[in-house]
C-alpha cells in the first residue's frame, strides 16, 4: 500500500510500533522472571538488548522511508520542499557531480535549478536512509535532521544509544561475552521505547503541519 495520506502515514507508524512493542515487552518480562538461573537470566539479558538494538535501527529505517514516501506522494513542486527535502531530491538526483571536482559536471546541477523548480519533485524513499547496519548517534542524527525533526530531544541519550545499546549489540553480535547488568538493561529498554514513540510523534507532527513544505 502507497502512503499517500497522513491517515496512513499514522496507521503505518502505530502498527510497525506496535509489534516492535510487544515483542520487546515479552522479552523484558522473560528478564524479570526470578525463577530463572543467573546463567539462563543473563541468556535473556542478552537477547534483549540485542533484540532492542533491532527493533530500533529496524522502526527508525521503516519509519524514515514511509515519511519519505509520504513527502513524495504529495508531488509538490521542486520549488515548494523544505531545504532538507529538496536537498534529498539533489543530492540523489546528482550524485556523481557532488564529489566532482570538476566545474562543468556542476552544470547539470546549475541547469536542473534554473530549469525545473516549477515541475513535480521526485525522488526514490527507498535508498535514502542508510543506518549502516551500525546505528549509532552520529548517523541517528544524520537521519533525523535530513528529514527536519527536532534532534535536541534525543541529545541527552546519544552516551546511551552509543555504549550502552550498540557497542554491546556489536559485541553479541560478534560472539564476544559482555556482561548485562539488568537494571542497565530495564533503563535501556525504557529509553529506547520513548526514543521510538518520540522518533514516531515527530514525524506525524511534520506531516500535520507540513513541516515538509518551504516556509
Amino acid at each position: 500500500m502507497k502512503i499517500r495520506t497522513i491517515s496512513q502515514l499514522s496507521d503505518f507508524l502505530s502498527a510497525e510500533l506496535s509489534w516492535r512493542r510487544k515483542e520487546l515487552t515479552i522479552l523484558k518480562g522473560q528478564v524479570e522472571n526470578n525463577s530463572l538461573a543467573n546463567n539462563a537470566n543473563l541468556v535473556f539479558l542478552r537477547g534483549g538488548v540485542a533484540l532492542l538494538y533491532a527493533h530500533f535501527e529496524g522502526y527508525i529505517k521503516k519509519a524514515s522511508t514511509a515519511y519519505l514516501e509520504f513527502v513524495r506522494m504529495q508531488r509538490l513542486l521542486y520549488k515548494d520542499l523544505s531545504n532538507h527535502f529538496f536537498s534529498i531530491a539533489l543530492k540523489q538526483k546528482f550524485l556523481t557531480q557532488y564529489s566532482s571536482k570538476a566545474y562543468s559536471d556542476f552544470m547539470v546541477v546549475a541547469e536542473f535549478v534554473r530549469s525545473n523548480m516549477a515541475t513535480s519533485s521526485d525522488f526514490n524513499h527507498r535508498n535514502v536512509i542508510d543506518t549502516e547496519s551500525n546505528l549509532s548517534s552520529i548517523i541517528f542524527k544524520e537521519i533525523v535532521l535530513s528529514l527536519g525533526l527536532d534532534y535536541a530531544t534525543f541529545e541527552g541519550l546519544e552516551k546511551l544509544i552509543d555504549t550502552k545499546l550498540l557497542q554491546k549489540r556489536n559485541h553479541i553480535a560478534h560472539g564476544e561475552f559482555t556482561d548485562i547488568d539488568i537494571e542497565d538493561y530495564r533503563i535501556l529498554h525504557e529509553r529506547i521505547i520513548a526514543v521510538l514513540d518520540n522518533f514516531r510523534t515527530q514525524i506525524e507532527n511534520s506531516a500535520v503541519l507540513m513541516s515538509y513544505k518551504k516556509e
